[in-house]
């Protein structure tokens, strides 16, 4: 395959992470604010299913924020390989990748803490352990932690997006 070939398809894979990650915290946002507005408590009991695709999701934003740090060295990689060389990239193109890459690792650990302490203990919790005055007050902490913990990596996306534009313009 040509170079264009390889680049084209290691930038779709890139594209399709970065669609993953970046809709998954809003489509989740869109979820909790949609059921405040219904009136559903957030102290109301917890539901499995809703809990089980929260879990899967940040698994699933995990994986993709893999693939956005392997995908994005694949560039550095490809260019090596075909020309020798390493891209040439502008001060603020090089800032942009500095700021993609550090929002990633931020996401993954965001990523990784809500999947090691919130996710369990929020199953936990739907399991039926924890009842009465203690497992609600737990309960109400955990989701209000899930909630914050969700804008971060909305706006995170949106950072590593607009970092992406910059880098992509000023090579």
């Amino acid at each position: 395959m040509d170079f264009n070939t390889v680049l084209s398809i290691n930038q779709t894979v890139h594209n399709l992470g970065a669609v993953l990650f970046g809709a998954g915290p809003f489509y989740l946002l869109l979820f909790i604010l949609k059921r405040r507005r219904a009136t559903v408590d957030i102290t109301a009991p917890l539901d499995d299913q809703v809990e089980a695709v929260f879990s899967t999701a940040v698994t699933l934003w995990m994986a993709a924020i893999a693939v956005q740090a392997i995908s994005g060295a694949s560039f550095g990689l490809i260019s090596l390989i075909y020309e020798g060389a390493l891209p040439q990239i502008a001060p603020v193109a090089r800032a942009a990748l500095a700021v993609k890459i550090l929002g990633a690792l931020a996401a993954f650990a965001i990523s990784f803490y809500m999947r090691a302490r919130i996710v369990p203990g929020l199953k936990r919790l739907s399991s039926g352990e924890g009842p009465g005055k203690a497992g609600a007050d737990e309960a109400l902490r955990l989701r209000r932690s899930r909630e914050t913990l969700l804008w971060i990596l909305f706006f995170l996306a949106v950072v590593i997006l607009t970092g992406a534009a910059f880098l992509r313009w000023n090579i």
